[in-house]
């Protein structure tokens, strides 16, 4: 049983083959990351040093391919607000123009509205059905297991009374 429910990492979270990210695109600091969770039971810590230092992988199990997608409705809605978003993603480094050779999968993207007024863009990863990038993704490698009642009920039994 893992230190704490669901850390067992069940597929390369990172690839330490690959150049690290330069510059960073994230304000997140690796080595105080590390620093900060080297205590931590379990592998925590080096995780996330390596997905800040090389970038996350998803699982994504499909065959390489070539999809482009239509854009939700929502985001025509607001496509200005589809470009600025990105364009700012471009300019800090957590997106990169694609050079438009294969393989290529777009997820369509969309919007949503916030509480505060604003939009939250979307990408529908669920999408084109039995092909898209979520269908690829094993199952298991992104299920959430929630601690049942049981075990409580154990510790607070075998601890006896007045313990």
């Amino acid at each position: 049983m893992p230190p704490r429910p669901n850390t067992d990492i069940l597929f390369n979270m990172y690839d330490t083959s690959t150049a690290p990210l330069h510059p960073n695109p994230s304000p997140l600091k690796p080595a105080a990351w590390r620093a900060a969770l080297a205590h931590y039971p379990g592998t925590l810590g080096g995780t996330l040093y390596e997905i800040l230092t090389h970038g996350a992988r998803i699982g994504y199990t499909g065959e390489e391919a070539h999809i482009i997608s239509k854009n939700l409705a929502s985001a025509f809605e607001a496509p200005q607000v589809i470009e600025v978003q990105l364009a700012k993603d471009l300019t800090l480094g957590r997106a990169g123009a694609h050079s438009g050779q294969s393989p290529f999968i777009s997820s369509p993207l969309g919007l949503v509205p916030k509480a505060d007024g604003g939009w939250r863009r979307i990408h529908h990863l669920s999408f084109p059905q039995a092909t898209s990038v979520n269908d690829n993704i094993p199952t298991a490698w992104g299920e959430i297991r929630y601690i049942t009642i049981e075990p409580i009920f154990a510790h607070v039994r075998n601890a006896g009374r007045g313990q």
